[in-house]
């Protein structure tokens, strides 16, 4: 199987974010079928749309792994996008390695590391890591954890995971913290972001629901919107069940148009919109009510 250098991964993951929204044509689907059918890009497509394969795979050891730095969470899936597509190996792990390069996805806000680990840890990569550890800080984290340059030795913390997107090689998803000799905790995220948020309070089952997000500084400056500022939205029903996930990032005037895909079942949903540049973050929530027709 040849290598998927990060452009292709992000075509792939934009097919599937077009599936997902329902923003391909018949003709263009029937191109993507024709395409992706009988390869291993397939199952790319249809994990990152929710259908993760049944098929068993070989769990690496996490023998020897170094003893993480404990992080505090609720849950360890806890804002990631479409978390059934990953498999659980370890809840914590800790490795070490020398970066080789790092990428922004902008279909789901995360970023990659990818690391050539230390020799004591190369067991735990499959065949499909081609020598590679990927190591995901996702949008929520972006303020807190450090991005280690290229030929920079880190280590990273979080869950070892099997992601069926990318025919199940291993990863540390999400990856809640790096260290390396100068970094050696959290970084301190800075409130200084301030998120605004319009949209209907109410839509009707089966049609989408159109989202104007604008970022400007908390404190000080003219009022003028911040550009090039990740965003993370996620659609929470009152189940408590995420629902809808979707990244975007600010204009030129700081402004950000999103459009969710439209909801199946009557109820009190909850947006909860994310903003980080760097470390500086802010977040806002407004509620949604989608009737019947």
């Amino acid at each position: 199987m040849q290598r998927m250098v990060p452009e292709a991964e992000h075509q792939w993951e934009r097919i599937a974010y077009l599936l997902r929204e329902g923003r391909l044509t018949r003709r263009e689907l029937l191109q993507v079928v024709q395409v992706v059918m009988g390869t291993s890009a397939f199952a790319a497509v249809a994990a990152a749309c929710g259908r993760p394969s049944s098929a068993a795979v070989t769990l690496p050891d996490v023998t020897g792994t170094e003893e993480p730095i404990p992080v505090e969470r609720r849950d360890i899936f806890e804002h990631v996008h479409q978390p059934t597509r990953l498999q659980l190996v370890s809840e914590s792990v800790a490795v070490s390695g020398v970066v080789e390069r790092t990428t922004y996805n902008p279909y789901d806000g995360d970023h990659k590391v990818y690391v050539k680990l230390d020799p004591q840890y190369e067991h735990l990569l499959r065949p499909t890591n081609h020598g590679l550890l990927v190591a995901e800080v996702i949008a929520t984290d972006e303020p807190t954890v450090y991005i280690p340059q290229p030929g920079e030795h880190a280590t990273l913390h979080g869950p070892l995971v099997l992601d069926r997107g990318h025919d199940h090689w291993a990863e540390i998803h999400p990856c809640w913290l790096i260290t390396t000799d100068s970094i050696t905790g959290p970084l301190e995220p800075r409130r200084t972001l301030r998120v605004e948020v319009e949209a209907p309070e109410e839509v009707v089952v089966g049609r989408p629901w159109p989202v104007a997000v604008r970022v400007v500084p908390e404190h000080g400056g003219d009022g003028s919107g911040l550009t090039g500022v990740h965003l993370f939205l996620e659609l929470i029903a009152a189940t408590g069940v995420t629902v809808r996930w979707k990244a975007a990032r600010t204009n030129m005037l700081g402004e950000a148009p999103v459009r969710l895909a439209s909801l199946v079942r009557a109820g009190e949903y909850t947006l909860y919109v994310h903003a980080a540049k760097g470390q500086d973050m802010g977040e806002a929530e407004i509620g949604l009510r989608v009737r019947r027709r």
